[in-house]
């Protein structure tokens, strides 16, 4: 503390340096009255007494520096004087400190963009008490080899409860939605279905009323409903009363006991508004092998997540010796935040390395300016290390004007990013979970100030270091080259990682590019255009049996197809591109038992007749569903090409005989009656996995789902078409809803949204990578020409042509340039190599637009060489020789 306060003193003593030396003045000034005085008295006149005096004193300025070292902060003092030339110099070169400024605004402002949004969206921890204790559980398995994880059963989650001791509380639940009835309209209201103890496990109680109590998950007792706090502040005005009020939620009247805080939510960061009780009621939800629950736990204090991991290992190995059908499931626990944002965090971390090389080249170019001037300064920097200066005394001027240059590139950086976060949110569109605020605080200005002091170590401090190897005799003499050339060798190397910079962000753009070409023009299996799709909800309190939902479905899809203008209608339980699952093990009458991990493995989807008309999806062979199909005993399939030359290969399929589970009943098996295309189920970027349809008739697997899928092939527009649906659905049953309605080209799109969004972003950065390796290069190449301006005099003079000039210059960038090239396509070939999961299109015939890219850079490259080299081919002979 004693330190501290005398180094305050000495600081608020260098603010008032002038009063401090005039006080200093007046009292040497008596001290040396008062000597004189006495040696007069002595017999001295004024002169002898006064010089007595000062030699008595020994020394005045000696001791006035030594005062001043002692009260005030020298080494501050030499940092400000530092400072202050810096800025006078930067006045005096304004083109020069406006494109450095300007350089690094970009590149330090493009990286605090992403940074905030990955302080935001990804390291900022989950909203609840003890976030770090919290975890997601899932069952792994083996299957044909590769390893997969989902859901959760019924009797494995009620073992883990059992057998596992880490865990304070674990919670399930299932996300879907629910029809909520109020003012005389239904709307569709994303829901979470939630056991009695999740909230406890998630640590928030309700901010009103209570949580979901253990009795309530019980059929004929689950008639209750906790509402989140922006639902209840939009539907019920926010007000207090609405505990104990009755609601209409699925058709049935229900009764609010809880309301949630304001910014909870569960699952982390989703759209759920309601939670109701998660009710087992049926004897498929209690199957072992039927897996359809999401888990979340929180481990006991102390207890880490490795020590929940070995225990639940354990517990894997037991149930799988003592049930047939966990013979190839584990267990995976993960942290709760990581599995939260694992999807935001790589599309960030993608839009970061770009934005870093961004900032790289915007560094490389403001070295390429400290060279310059550098250079320009050799007499200046040879005079100073002539009179006693040390080499990192000139360092200190480089790195000053550096401080400030990056200081102002980062205020100007971050006020630009802050500014265009909220055109970037729109961009971004659904790629960036919505509802969570992006905030800039001292963080962020932390963040850049580290960028700032990160861009002057590249850009300032190591050039310096070059630079200040100053020859004091050819410095001061300003004629030799030694220290040109040893600069010109340490820009070099600056523009051949430019351009290898800018051609792998022109690549990656590139890849991104060809991957939503490959998908416009990749056969997705079905035909999108002309097609409306919406999610159509019957009330599950009105329509409790499989017999009720399933012939709501079909009177809908009756009074859809005769609406005037519709060509087809049709339901399924999933539609394509949508990365939904739903999948299943089948047996093949006739084949033996597979071993565990090798059974027959397929999509599960329930269709009504005339959806494979109205998706457009074309029939391989045989036929698709009738109106037969539902009504008479038997029960057909139809599969798609993929199951067909998977499981039958150079065989017929048709007339053979399926059956969902490895041990199926008799009356579980379907004969397959046709084969159609494969659709891509799983997303756009994956290849069509195998699939099993079958078409929707009461009870089983092939009851229709509580809600479904409409498709509806018209030419008429989308609105008309969305009204004329939603009365036919209102006529038949008030109660039911419609929502997610969207054309099949809006849900195809929405599937390629986040490879839009990074082609979108990249193409940006890729445009200003070129931009600055094409100043660079300029600048480079201009350095150059400037530096070999008497060698080209004497070429001239003794007889070279304008025309070698102009090839000298250009050979000399060409060479920069392919070895950038070169190194550039290393790099872009190991980033495909590690990208190539999750690209399109990376086949040997599109190698020539990547080569087409190197070959635009290099000509780049050229392009910024050719007007130095032009100026060097006009170069008057006699003039630089005599300037020499």
């Amino acid at each position: 503390m004693t330190k501290l306060k005398a180094w305050l003193s000495r600081l608020g003593a260098a603010w008032r340096k002038d009063q401090w030396d005039q006080s200093l003045n007046e009292e040497i000034e008596f001290h040396l009255e008062m000597q004189m005085q006495e040696n007069i008295r002595r017999g001295m006149n004024p002169d002898e007494a006064r010089h007595a005096a000062l030699r008595q004193f020994g020394g005045v300025e000696q001791r006035k520096e030594e005062w001043r070292d002692a009260q005030f902060l020298p080494r501050l003092e030499s940092w400000w004087q530092d400072a202050r030339y810096a800025l006078r110099a930067l006045m005096r070169a304004r083109g020069y400190a406006l494109f450095a400024v300007l350089s690094l605004a970009l590149g330090i402002g493009a990286n605090a963009a992403i940074f905030t949004l990955l302080r935001s969206l990804v390291l900022k921890p989950l909203p609840y008490p003890a976030p770090e204790r919290l975890v997601r559980l899932f069952e792994s398995s083996t299957w044909m080899g590769s390893s997969t994880w989902g859901s959760v059963s019924v009797p494995n989650l009620k073992n883990w409860r059992e057998q596992s001791s880490t865990f304070a509380a674990l919670g399930a639940y299932s996300v879907g939605g629910v029809n909520l009835t109020g003012g005389g309209e239904t709307v569709r209201v994303p829901a979470a279905y939630v056991e009695s103890g999740v909230f406890e496990v998630m640590g928030v109680p309700p901010m009103l009323g209570r949580s979901i109590a253990l009795d309530e998950d019980q059929p004929g007792r689950d008639r209750v409903a906790v509402l989140g706090h922006d639902l209840w502040m939009r539907q019920f005005g926010g007000s207090a009363e609405v505990i104990g009020a009755k609601v209409g939620i699925n058709g049935a009247e229900s009764t609010i006991i809880g309301v949630m805080p304001q910014g909870f939510r569960f699952p982390p960061r989703s759209p759920m508004e309601i939670w109701t009780p998660l009710v087992t009621s049926h004897d498929w939800m209690l199957e072992r092998g039927n897996h359809w629950l999401n888990v979340v736990g929180r481990l006991k204090p102390g207890v880490d997540v490795t020590a929940a991991r070995l225990e639940m290992n354990e517990v894997a190995r037991r149930l799988r010796g003592a049930y047939k059908e966990n013979a190839t499931r584990g267990v995976l626990v993960e942290p709760l935040h990581f599995n939260t944002v694992r999807g935001t965090l790589r599309l960030l971390v993608v839009l970061g390395v770009a934005a870093g090389c961004v900032l790289l080249l915007a560094c490389a170019n403001v070295a390429h300016l400290v060279l310059a001037r550098a250079a320009g300064r050799r007499r200046e920097l040879a005079l100073r290390a002539a009179l006693g200066a040390s080499r990192w005394r000139l360092v200190r001027l480089f790195l000053m004007e550096g401080l400030l240059l990056a200081g102002a590139g980062a205020l100007a950086g971050i006020l630009a990013a802050q500014w265009s976060m909220s055109g970037l949110l729109a961009l971004a569109g659904e790629q960036l979970p919505a509802g969570i605020p992006v905030e800039w605080d001292g963080v962020t200005l932390l963040f850049g100030v580290c960028a700032a002091v990160a861009s002057v170590a590249f850009a300032a401090l190591l050039p310096a270091l070059r630079a200040t190897k100053t020859d004091l005799q050819s410095g001061l003499k300003e004629a030799g080259t030694a220290t040109g050339v040893a600069l010109s060798r340490s820009r070099n190397p600056l523009m051949v990682w430019e351009i290898a910079l800018a051609l792998v962000l022109v690549v990656g753009a590139l890849a991104l590019f060809r991957s939503l070409q490959v998908l416009n023009l990749a056969d997705l299996g079905f035909a999108p255009e002309n097609v409306l799709t919406m999610k159509v909800a019957a009330p599950e309190s009105r329509y409790t049996a499989p017999e009720e939902r399933t012939a709501f479905a079909l009177r809908t899809v009756e009074r859809i197809r005769a609406i005037p203008g519709v060509r087809h209608a049709g339901m399924v339980n999933m539609l394509p591109v949508q990365e939904a699952y739903s999948n299943g093990n089948f047996s093949i009458r006739g084949r033996a038992k597979p071993p565990s991990g090798h059974e027959p493995a397929a999509e599960h989807r329930i269709a009504t007749p005339g959806y494979f008309e109205a998706m457009g999806i074309p029939v391989v062979a045989g036929r698709t569903f009738t109106a037969g199909d539902q009504d008479g005993p038997a029960r057909v399939a139809v599969i798609n090409e993929r199951t067909a030359r998977l499981y039958w290969p150079g065989q017929n399929p048709l007339g053979q005989w399926i059956a969902w589970g490895t041990e199926p009943k008799p009356e579980g098996w379907m004969q397959v009656v046709g084969v159609v295309r494969n659709v891509r189920h799983a997303g756009p970027y994956r290849p069509p996995l195998t699939a099993i349809y079958m078409p929707i008739k009461p009870g089983g697997m092939e009851s229709a789902w509580p809600a479904m899928s409409l498709v509806v092939r018209s030419p008429l527009p989308p609105e008309p078409l969305t009204r004329s649906v939603r009365e036919a659905v209102r006529s038949l049953d008030p109660g039911a809803a419609l929502y997610q309605v969207k054309t099949m080209d809006g849900v195809v799109s929405d599937a390629t949204a986040g490879t839009r969004f990074l082609a979108r972003l990249l193409s940006l950065f890729s445009a200003l990578a070129i931009v600055l390796a094409l100043v660079g290069v300029y600048g480079v190449m201009a350095y150059l020409v400037s530096q070999r301006t008497h060698e080209i005099g004497v070429r001239m003079a003794m007889g070279a042509a304008r025309t070698g000039i102009l090839r000298l210059v250009l050979a000399r960038a060409a060479r920069t340039g392919l070895t950038g090239v070169g190194l550039g396509v290393g790099w872009s070939i190991s980033l495909l190599i590690i990208a190539r999961h999750y690209l399109l299109g990376l086949d040997l015939g599109y190698l020539w637009t990547y080569g087409a890219a190197a070959a635009a850079i290099l000509a780049v490259t050229l392009a910024a060489s050719l007007v130095p080299a032009w100026r060097a081919s006009r170069v008057d002979p006699v003039v630089a020789l005599r300037e020499e």
